[in-house]
Parts: C-alpha cells; sequence; structure tokens
C-alpha cells in the first residue's frame, strides 16, 4: 500500500464506489436508529390512549440499559463473523433482521414481546456497526484513511440527526409510521447492498478461512483468555439480573446484595487463581511429564491480553452512558417536567406565525409540536369533561391537577390556573375550550431538543 500523502481532492478522488455505498448505508441506518431511539422513552412510557405502550420509567430503564448492552458488545463476534463469511452476507442479513424487528417494534404492545423485538433490532445492527467500518478500513489506506473516515463518521452525525427530525414528523401521523419509516430505510438499504455493493477483499475471499471454532477462539483472546471472559460476564450478568429483580420487587436481591455478589465473585476466582500453576513450563509439572498436554480453561489462571485496552473500554462505557442520558431519560423529562413553549412561540414569530390554517394552527407548531389523531382525541375528551363539570358547578381543583398531568402525556402543559380559566369561561363550549388548551399548552416534542443537544456534543 502506498503511503504517500494526497491533497483532499485527490483523496475524494481516490475513493472506490464501495467506500460511498457504505457511507449511504451508514446514513440511512443511522436514521432508523436514532429516529427510534430518541423517541423511544416518550413512546413506551406514553399512555395507551396517546397511542404509547404505558410501560414505567423503570421498565423503560430496563430495556434501554439491556438491549444497547448487547448492541454494543456483539460486534467482537459479529465482526469477526463477516471476516470468516463475507461482508456482504452479513449486510444481507443485518438488513432482513432490521426490516423485520423495527415493523415488529410497533406491534408489540407487552413488555416480553417488546424485548425481544427491541433485540433483534439490537442484533441487527450489532452485525451491520463492524461490517460498514470495516468496508470503509479495507477500501482505504495509510495514505486516505484518515480523511475517509472523517467523512464516514460526518454521514453518522447526518444520520443521527436527520433520523430523530422525521420521526418527529411522522410520530404527528401516528405512532405506526415512526417503526414504518425505520423498516423503510432498511428497506432501503437492503435494495442498495443487493444493487451496488461490492465486496472488498477480506478473509472470506481469501483461499484460506479460518473455522467457525477458530473464529471463536480468536473472540475470546481479543481482552483474555475464556476464564477472564467468564469471570466479567458473570459480573455483567449480577448487575443486569440486580436491575431486573429490584424492578420486580424481588425482596432477596437488592442492590447491596448484587454488589456484594460481585465483589464476592471476583474475590472467589483471585483466591482459585493463588492455587493455580502459571503458565511456565517450570511451574507446570504437567508440561513435562505429558509433553504437548493442554490444560483446560478452568485450570488456567485468568488472563488479560491487554490491561491498558481493557481500561480504556471501561473509561469508554462510562463516558457512553452519561452521553446515552442524552436518549435515555432526557426525553421523558422535557415531556414531564419542563415548559418548552417559548421555544415554540419563538419559532413562530420568526416564521411570523406562516402556514395558519382555519383552526390557527401555524406551519411551525404542527411540526415542531406535532398532536396525532390520538393525542387530540384524548386532549377533547379529558378538555370536555371539564367544561361539563363546570357547567354543573361540580369542577373541584384535584380534577383539573389531574387531568392537568395527564395531558403531558399528549404534549400538552398547562398550570392548573391556566386549565381553570380556560374551561370555566362564560359561554365557552368543549370544542372550543379544547382548541385554546391546544393554542396555549402545546409543547415541543422532546426529541427535537434532544437532537439539537447531541447534535451540539458531537459537533
Amino acid at each position: 500500500m502506498s503511503t504517500e500523502k494526497t491533497g483532499f481532492l485527490a483523496q475524494i478522488k481516490s475513493y472506490p464506489s464501495t467506500f460511498w455505498v457504505a457511507n449511504t448505508m451508514e446514513i440511512f441506518e443511522r436514521m432508523s436508529w436514532y429516529g427510534w431511539f430518541t423517541v423511544m422513552a416518550v413512546y413506551v412510557t406514553g399512555s395507551v390512549e396517546t397511542g404509547g405502550l404505558g410501560f414505567s420509567t423503570e421498565t423503560r430503564g430496563l430495556l434501554q440499559g439491556i438491549v444497547p448492552f448487547f448492541l454494543y458488545l456483539m460486534p467482537v463476534l459479529t465482526g469477526a463473523l463477516a471476516d470468516r463469511y463475507g461482508y456482504k452476507k452479513m449486510f444481507i442479513l443485518a438488513f432482513l433482521i432490521m426490516i423485520a424487528s423495527y415493523y415488529l417494534l410497533g406491534q408489540a404492545q407487552k413488555v416480553p414481546t417488546f424485548f425481544l423485538a427491541f433485540m433483534f433490532v439490537a442484533v441487527g445492527a450489532a452485525i451491520f456497526k463492524p461490517v460498514v467500518v470495516g468496508t470503509v478500513a479495507r477500501v482505504t489506506d495509510e495514505s486516505n484513511s484518515a480523511t475517509a473516515f472523517g467523512i464516514f463518521y460526518m454521514m453518522v452525525n447526518i444520520g443521527g440527526f436527520v433520523g430523530p427530525i422525521v420521526a418527529g414528523i411522522v410520530r404527528g401521523k401516528g405512532w405506526e409510521w415512526v417503526f414504518v419509516a425505520c423498516s423503510g430505510w432498511a428497506v432501503l438499504n437492503l435494495l442498495i447492498v443487493l444493487l451496488f455493493y461490492r465486496e472488498p477483499t477480506t478473509e472470506a475471499t481469501s483461499a484460506q478461512r479460518r473455522t467457525l471454532k477458530k473464529v471463536l477462539d480468536d473472540l475470546v483472546e481479543v481482552l483474555g483468555n475464556l476464564r477472564f471472559f467468564i469471570t466479567v460476564g458473570v459480573v455483567l450478568v449480577l448487575l443486569m439480573a440486580g436491575n431486573v429483580l429490584s424492578i420486580l420487587g424481588v425482596w432477596w436481591f437488592t442492590w447491596p446484595r448484587c454488589l456484594l455478589a460481585c465483589v464476592g465473585w471476583i474475590v472467589l476466582n483471585f483466591l482459585y487463581d493463588a492455587f493455580l500453576w502459571s503458565e511456565s513450563e517450570e511451574q507446570a509439572p504437567e508440561q513435562a511429564e505429558f509433553p504437548g498436554f493442554r490444560r483446560p480453561f478452568f485450570l488456567k489462571r485468568m488472563h488479560c491480553s491487554n490491561w491498558r485496552f481493557a481500561l480504556f473500554l471501561l473509561i469508554m462505557s462510562g463516558f457512553w452512558t452519561s452521553f446515552n442520558q442524552i436518549f435515555y431519560t432526557m426525553p421523558e423529562y422535557l415531556r414531564d417536567f419542563v415548559q418548552t413553549r417559548p421555544l415554540l412561540h419563538f419559532a413562530e414569530t420568526v416564521t411570523f406565525h406562516a402556514g395558519k390554517d382555519d383552526s390557527g394552527e401555524t406551519w411551525v407548531a404542527r411540526k415542531l409540536a406535532t398532536i396525532s389523531e390520538e393525542e387530540r382525541h384524548v386532549i377533547a375528551e379529558s378538555v370536555g369533561s371539564l367544561v361539563a363539570a363546570a357547567q354543573r358547578g361540580t369542577l373541584d381543583e384535584e380534577t383539573i391537577r389531574k387531568t392537568c398531568k395527564e395531558l403531558r402525556l399528549s404534549k400538552i402543559r398547562l398550570t392548573p390556573e391556566e386549565m381553570r380559566t380556560i374551561v370555566t369561561a362564560v359561554g365557552t363550549t368543549a370544542e372550543e375550550a379544547t382548541k385554546a388548551v391546544i393554542h396555549l399548552g402545546r409543547q415541543v416534542n422532546p426529541e427535537y431538543i434532544v437532537n439539537i443537544d447531541a447534535g451540539a456534543i458531537v459537533l
């Protein structure tokens, strides 16, 4: 490979078509993932009446903790399999899984089925991730790889920015359209890979290919040996079990006991190692007595191949745990606790209230603060009940407060005093009160604010 440095335009011209195909697929895959993941918290915890699932915040946290964990863990395996069996085959498999699983996400109504569909989304993404990065690496060299990966991550950011915008717009027509859109991007990627993707030079195209067993052995050795892999794996399983069981209310496996079990397991493994021979022949009598003898994994000490790399992974895990709170908790927090009407008012002002329809809604309001038909029905029903109670003289403060809280799930935020003023106005009808509530209380879609926040960080 040539190591001669070339100019920017020369580098751009040097990239083969496969490079641009991979970057295009990255845009659409990120549009699917971030289009869904940015609105997931709002969808999962939204009321059933507005098209959501009605899950608790704890369940949402559990889903967003466990599934992405496996998504970021599995590429170690899927990348090795791609080298062995071919990039194009793995791309096709990834997109077929994504098409089905994104659509099935919108059909699942219970936690087990939703978890299963979400896990398959993660499997599809985990297959895609190392293959698209590997493609960029395979079709570039030292003279143009830095620019190539700069372009690649720019495509990541473009897809991650556009996806939530599209999702926010289409969910105004109904939640099901979010999943249709996500599946649609995967369908488009499938067509692209079938028609335009050319297999780069990989192990799959060479005469000598590793066996599946060799692939799995190499996978374990990325961080250490099998003992080390199992020790770390059990700790992770215990932590996830502690989360699940605490949500389910299992009293005997509290978080303190979970942490105690983790520490106990680690200490037990170190004590076990103290009684084992090291790998050197001088300390292993069976090596001298039986040349060629290989100890089974459970008779080997834990071994970390590269502790600096392992430490780097641990630090990066902490970073991504913090960064992903933008998608995990921020959308729900914005919906439940933050008044975003001033942002909408500002946007309407700078666009001169353009595109007003017969109901007085501006174009900006319809796009930035979408309200679906299900949400409008819930708002009309709730406000109508308050108007009727006011006309009967039975309206009380507790009912108003409860209604105001429930309407936040429909992106309406009003104080009890504002709501009382609207529904008790002399001569007002339920329809007029509903329009006033929507006009004064509608909020900017949380995913748009999250998108701006995430974009500001990555830029």
